[in-house]
């Protein structure tokens, strides 16, 4: 069930994002990214992303492995991206000042809103098939996943301002979830 949404939430964020991202590039990253700059945030993106901060569906043992789930696994961060950082983060980017290639560092309004919602919106999907990963023994406490994921959705947040492309902070996801399972396949 996990994989199976995650593909469903890709292709209709995806779907959404290209609507509005045709009609104003720029405003929601949908153009080449500038600059590597952005690179500097993924230490800060693995934090968050190993303190329970990005999307994994959960995935069954290999032996009862279905196509939808590696696809998912690749489909949910991109739909996490698409909709946080391409829709809700180029919707604010058009009121609120926010940060350029080469320019000063700050955490802009759009950052910081995006990765609120993103937190939230991952908290309010822990359901057996989909959650927010939890790679550490954290028990039963919410706090330290809720965390990382703000603390990753600032740091795409500002991939996304400082390459002005939604790219980068797909790339900074599928990174990030790729060490996270690292990290979870060696405390497993």
């Amino acid at each position: 069930l996990g994989g199976q949404f995650s593909v469903l939430l890709g292709a209709l964020g995806a779907a959404v994002f290209l609507l509005r991202g045709v009609r104003a590039p720029g405003v929601h990253g949908l153009r080449r990214p500038a600059g590597v700059d952005w690179c500097f945030v993924l230490p800060f993106a693995l934090v968050g992303a190993l303190a329970g901060g990005v999307w994994i569906p959960a995935v069954h043992g290999a032996s009862t492995l279905r196509w939808t789930e590696p696809l998912g696994v690749l489909a949910l961060p991109l739909a996490a991206e698409v909709i946080f950082r391409g829709l809700f983060h180029g919707g604010l980017v058009t009121r609120f000042r926010m940060q350029r290639c080469g320019g000063p560092w700050f955490l802009s309004w759009p950052a910081i809103v995006s990765a609120v919602l993103y937190a939230l919106w991952g908290a309010l999907l822990q359901l057996p098939s989909i959650a927010l990963a939890r790679a550490m023994p954290w028990g039963t406490s919410a706090w330290p996943p809720l965390l990382g994921a703000v603390v990753f959705g600032a740091a795409a947040g500002m991939a996304r301002e400082r390459s002005g492309s939604i790219v980068p902070p797909i790339l900074l996801h599928w990174f990030c979830v790729a060490a996270v399972l690292l990290a979870y396949a060696r405390l497993a």
